[in-house]
């Protein structure tokens, strides 16, 4: 009996990878897509190990070299439905965090600081500070018909407190990458009325460059050859 159980699981599983494969195709998303990032400080790149994988834009995976000299080891975002549900977050110095959205409340457990709560509305995105993958949920959120400047709550986890983010379209930019021509939506992000950064995205959604003036940090999509380049050259003109 308890074979035949683990032979019908084992042909669900299949059939549900299969089933997510085929709508992948049908739709022309693919659940498996993944980004490397180039991280630059001013002309110097940092390093090449952030990558993010976006699936169908409810879940982040990502691994990155922080500009604080931190190594994440491991950092997981998932949503559903838009909604925010779970995050995980690991460092090399094993510093451990996780946060579970209940019905009002968001759950924190802390592997030094213990555990804690904070109040919840539903609406929140989460944005961790040098986690570059997640603005992709905050585009996400962006009404694109209503336009001007619209303002989210982020809940920031390392931080343990929500935060106001305000997010304007500023027009779009065309950049010569390469043999490839690609043009991109330019979007101003505020973050708590103090911390600005720069978003470009493609029409799919892709978010492919990030630049944060305050730490001189600039981040591409490792795909486009001479992006960092262009995003200097912008930056240099004045943004």
């Amino acid at each position: 009996m308890k074979t035949v159980l683990i032979a019908v699981v084992t042909c669900l599983v299949s059939l549900s990878s299969l089933f997510a494969q085929k709508k992948a195709e049908s739709t022309g998303q693919d659940e498996r897509l993944m980004q490397a990032f180039a991280v630059f400080s001013g002309e110097k790149k940092v390093t090449t190990d952030f990558v993010v994988r976006l699936r169908w834009l409810q879940g982040v995976d990502i691994l990155a070299s922080v500009t604080d000299g931190m190594k994440v080891t491991r950092m997981d975002v998932v949503y559903e439905n838009e909604q925010f549900r779970l995050f995980k977050f690991a460092r090399e110095n094993k510093e451990e965090l996780t946060v579970k959205a209940r019905r009002d409340s968001f759950a924190v457990s802390h592997a030094v600081k213990g555990n804690s709560s904070l109040p919840r509305r539903g609406d929140e995105i989460i944005l961790e500070p040098n986690a570059y993958g997640q603005y992709a949920f905050l585009l996400n959120r962006y009404d694109a018909a209503k336009g001007g400047e619209q303002t989210f709550r982020a809940l920031v986890p390392t931080q343990q407190k929500i935060i106001p983010v305000a997010v304007e379209r500023h027009g779009g930019d065309r950049f010569q990458c390469g043999e490839i021509v690609i043009d991109a939506a330019h979007y101003r992000v505020l973050i708590d009325k103090k911390e600005l950064v720069h978003v470009w995205s493609l029409r799919d959604g892709r978010v492919v460059a990030f630049h944060i003036p305050s730490k001189g940090l600039c981040v591409v999509d490792e795909a486009y050859e001479n992006l960092h380049n262009n995003i200097r050259t912008l930056a240099l003109g004045g943004l």
